[in-house]
């Protein structure tokens, strides 16, 4: 949901708090499998769900460092265009209106 809902909240693909919402989002969601199927199986897969649990916190730990590896593009602000001469604009305006 996070990518869904990132613009909108004024997370851009490219900032660490996307991929630390990322990190969470996945582990978070391979956490509700291994629950689910937790109880679904009982202790025939404590196994496969700690292996599996492993290995999406490591997954988790990569994303979050690679977004945090990665250099942040530079933000130029955009320079406002100079205010217009005035006095140039009223000598137009009372050239045309004689």
């Amino acid at each position: 949901m996070c990518v869904v809902f990132s613009s909108y909240l004024g997370m851009d693909w490219k900032k660490p708090v996307f991929g630390i919402a990322l990190g969470f989002g996945a582990y978070a969601t391979v956490q509700l499998v291994l629950l689910t199927l937790a109880l679904q199986f009982g202790a025939t897969v404590n196994t496969f769900v700690n292996l599996v649990n492993v290995i999406a916190y490591l997954a988790a730990s990569v994303i979050w460092l690679s977004f945090f590896c990665v250099p942040e593009p530079i933000t130029v602000p955009l320079r406002s265009p100079a205010p217009p001469d005035l006095a140039q604009w009223n000598q137009t305006l009372k050239g045309m209106s004689n």
